[in-house]
């Protein structure tokens, strides 16, 4: 039955003046299209419908509930739900920046509705981050190699919310360099103070993960980071990076020759072969 354009945007007033009727009109038009892009692939790559499979997607702030359609051999994708899966991702990732930078669920909310013109709940915030969160712990709970020829450990001070303050707090970066050369992060670590309790839980994940031979470690002056080095790893050297090093080193020099004795210190710290 053929239905004129008056019966057509009839039909639709009446959905959309129903409870929830937009969100249904929405799937409703999402599914067609998924089913017309099946239809075109089945053709074009001789496969076989293989019914539907269910999908949750956030789109403006609503959580829609989709019947994605399915082929045997499995190699369809639709485009409109890889569209809509970027949006998401790109979501996730502003959500867990704006959060790491001390923006606050509200802070959150609104920039969303200033963005993509619909003020988010926190829960649907919470949804966001929950996909980034669990990449990054899968990221820091991965294996290790068994042996780093060094570890370099460095901090980077970046704001944290605790209960209703923001304050910016110490982020160790741990890089290991393998037998190969191959440089990597291999832990980041979280702490408002340093000492030596914190070096024993950093190793002693790292060797949880398993790293069992290290053998140096070149950092700044951390506190109490080399008697515990030396309590997990056997026969592991530290030593200040090149920079704290000439620091240290000029601080010792009268002011009239820390020229001279800088020229010098790049000639002996050169990286460059002879």
């Amino acid at each position: 039955m053929d239905l004129t354009r008056t019966q057509i945007k009839e039909i639709i007033s009446n959905q959309l003046t129903s409870k929830d009727g937009l969100n249904e009109l929405l799937i409703l038009m999402m599914e067609i299209i998924m089913e017309g892009e099946r239809t075109i692939y089945l053709d074009e790559h001789r496969d076989y419908g293989n019914g539907f499979r269910p999908r949750k997607i956030l789109y403006e702030g609503n959580m829609l509930e989709l019947r994605v359609p399915r082929t045997r051999v499995r190699g369809f994708m639709p485009i409109l739900l890889g569209i809509l899966k970027d949006q998401e991702e790109e979501m996730a990732r502003l959500c867990s920046l704006m959060y790491s930078q001390g923006s606050t669920m509200q802070d959150i909310s609104k920039c969303f509705e200033l963005l993509y013109g619909k003020e988010m709940s926190t829960s649907s915030i919470n949804r966001l981050s929950i996909g980034t969160r669990s990449r990054v712990e899968a990221f820091m709970s991965r294996k290790l190699p068994c042996r780093l020829e060094a570890l370099i450990i460095d901090a980077t001070f970046i704001p944290v919310r605790r209960g209703g303050s923001c304050t910016k707090e110490a982020f160790f970066v741990a890089m290991g360099l393998s037998e190969d050369g191959r440089r990597e992060i291999v832990g980041i670590y979280n702490n408002p103070t340093e000492g030596s309790h914190i070096w024993r839980a950093f190793f002693s994940d790292l060797k949880a993960r398993g790293l069992k031979e290290l053998k140096l470690i070149v950092s700044d002056g951390l506190c109490g980071i080399e008697e515990v080095a030396s309590e997990c790893f056997k026969g592991v050297s530290v030593q200040l990076c090149t920079v704290h090093k000439k620091r240290e080193l000029q601080a010792k020099v009268r002011p009239r020759d820390k020229a001279l004795f800088s020229s010098e210190l790049k000639e002996v710290f050169s990286t460059e072969s002879s």
